[in-house]
């Protein structure tokens, strides 16, 4: 009798430990330029590296890939996509997939007007063929599109024209019809910078990059996403989207 209660409380401890054991780990693939590969933050603190660390607030551990590329462009994204298989395995892979690109598309053309005008105008065509290339390796990832934010504060001489053309690549980001037909959520880094740039990036020191504190707090905007799925529109369809559990 003795022996067997002993068996029936080991095997009783043992159904409570396996109950407890975390999940699989949550594979977190960055895609991006050098927002997501972190610059302006010290190395190990970039906005995609804080997210991988908040993903285990869900009660699983992770496993984090950041493919983010410095001056990485839309058409840039396209090429990899196409050329490079284990930029698509990792994506076929992942569970929770960032994609923040468009900015070096603008800073490359140095302000020049003719040249930000063709930039935007090509921008939703690289935007769709990626997001459905993503897509299609990978129908069930939770997909956050990570917006663009301006970061030249109130009265600077460059912040009307920034802001025409970052406005321009946001509706395309944030385009319902393409949010819906692929389920992105959207994650606005705009919300995380704007009214604070001096405070949140390095532009009083001629730097566009988000300081450490900026960084933060773009990751806590994708976060939130994630982890409550918030909608990519105010009147989503029903089972459009669905919170990450643990």
């Amino acid at each position: 009798m003795r022996d067997s209660r002993l068996i029936l409380a080991l095997s009783g401890l043992a159904l409570l430990a396996a109950s407890r054991r975390p999940g699989p780990p949550i594979r977190y693939v960055a895609l991006g330029d050098s927002l997501t590969a972190g610059i302006g933050a010290f190395y190990g603190f970039g906005f995609a590296d804080h997210v991988a660390r908040l993903l285990r607030r869900l009660g699983r551990p992770v496993r984090y890939v950041n493919l983010g590329r410095i001056r990485m462009t839309s058409p840039g994204l396209l090429r990899a996509l196409d050329q490079s298989e284990s930029l698509r395995d990792e994506i076929r892979g992942a569970e929770v997939i960032t994609l923040c690109i468009g900015g070096n598309d603008l800073l490359r053309c140095r302000e020049n007007p003719d040249c930000l005008e063709a930039a935007a105008a090509r921008f939703p065509a690289h935007w769709r063929a990626a997001v459905e290339r993503i897509r299609a390796l990978n129908p069930g990832a939770t997909l956050v599109a990570v917006t663009l934010y301006n970061p030249y504060p109130a009265g600077h001489p460059k912040r009307e024209q920034a802001e025409r053309f970052i406005e321009a690549i946001n509706r395309t980001i944030r385009d319902p019809d393409l949010a819906r037909a692929h389920r992105l959520v959207v994650a606005e880094a705009c919300a995380a910078i704007d009214g604070r740039e001096p405070t949140r990036t390095w532009v009083l020191l001629g730097d566009i990059h988000p300081n450490g504190i900026g960084h933060r707090a773009v990751a806590r905007e994708i976060y939130r996403c994630v982890a409550s799925a918030c909608r990519p529109d105010p009147n989503p369809e029903p089972g459009s989207s669905r919170p990450l559990t643990g």
